[in-house]
């Protein structure tokens, strides 16, 4: 269901007119809703809290830094720099476009800005920006560039952390929403009722079952796959940084962008969830990794390593530096158990 998401965009004011109002429409040509100071008086102590709560609302922050760090509040700080700061201390994603030296300068020999009002070096700016260039920016040189980098940023963002942006919906689509509910429930229903059969047949013809694999009972291998896990932050760290040096990984944006929508619509929460995600490319050895690359070198360390420590695979071939594994005997049997496990806990 097609959602828009609120972008709060914060920067000095007066200097970077001209840079917002680009920002505001490559944010309604993305089909999203801007927010930002020009809803408010720029360095009113007393609008802190209502700025506070409006990018509390917001889905997504944006920073741009120019050439001024701005007014102060009452203890120092400049009020963009304020504005970051609680963005980052709400939790909100977000993403910074840094005005280079170069795009200041030619914007001052432009007359679009005052010798005077260009303050790049002072001190709270230059700490400013060297903390903010701590993650990963967007460099802006001229400013036909503004609109391709927020689109691109918010489309990245949005795909990163979907599931936990709230964003908005139409009022008519809350109804249509309410129809799939009930047709899942009942679609639900007539599942669980034709996988009782299911299970009540293989009773009859089974009452009594191997429950271990090889050295080991299935209960067990279960358990430490279950809890084997990659963590988020791991993820998102692999993931930024097959974004950053995504040209050597893809021959285009077009493929970097769908590879990292593929991995995180990809089961890949534990070595138990990634391995019947995948036991399709293992049952026709066509599973393979590359040892040099981040997520796979992720999974290779956690996850397939669980699965080769209860010979549930094998490598069966190395290419340049790519490994194929493929399932074993003991495998194919644990993928069948967990097959009947997940259809017995449905119906319980």
């Amino acid at each position: 269901m097609e959602k828009k998401y609120q972008v709060f965009i914060s920067s000095t004011y007066t200097d970077l007119i001209e840079e917002r109002q680009k920002a505001v429409e490559a944010i309604l040509s993305a089909g999203h809703i801007p927010a930002g100071m020009e809803l408010f008086h720029a360095g009113d102590e007393t609008q802190k809290e209502l700025i506070s709560e409006w990018i509390e609302d917001s889905d997504i922050y944006v920073l741009i830094l120019g050439g001024r760090y701005g007014s102060l509040d009452s203890d120092g700080m400049g009020y963009t720099h304020w504005e970051y700061e609680k963005a980052k201390e709400l939790g909100k994603p977000f993403f910074s476009l840094v005005l280079t030296k170069n795009y200041l300068n030619n914007k001052v020999l432009s007359g679009k800005l005052q010798a005077t009002d260009l303050s790049y070096d002072d001190a709270k700016l230059v700490e400013f920006r060297d903390e903010v260039k701590t993650k990963i920016v967007s460099n802006i040189d001229n400013i036909d560039q503004i609109e391709a980098a927020v689109i691109k940023s918010i489309n990245r963002t949005i795909k990163k952390y979907e599931n936990n942006l709230e964003g908005w919906i139409k009022g008519s689509s809350l109804k249509e929403l309410e129809e799939l509910r009930e047709e899942k429930q009942k679609l639900t229903s007539e599942l669980v009722n034709q996988q009782g059969e299911v299970i009540g047949m293989q009773k009859k013809a089974k009452p009594v079952k191997d429950d271990y694999i090889g050295e080991f009972s299935f209960e067990a291998i279960r358990d430490v796959l279950s809890s084997t896990l990659i963590e988020k932050d791991q993820l998102d760290e692999a993931l930024d940084e097959v974004e950053h040096r995504g040209r050597n990984y893809f021959s285009n944006q077009l493929e970097l962008d769908e590879y990292i929508s593929e991995v995180r619509l990809s089961k890949i929460d534990s070595s138990l969830a990634y391995l019947l995600d995948r036991k399709s490319d293992l049952l026709s050895s066509n599973f393979e990794l590359d040892n040099g690359f981040p997520v796979d070198n992720l999974i290779s360390k956690y996850y397939v390593s669980t699965w080769e420590q209860f010979s549930l695979v094998k490598k069966i071939i190395i290419i340049d530096n790519t490994s194929r594994y493929q399932l074993t005997e003991a495998g194919k049997k644990f993928i069948s158990m967990a097959d009947i496990s997940s259809v017995q806990d449905n119906v319980k």
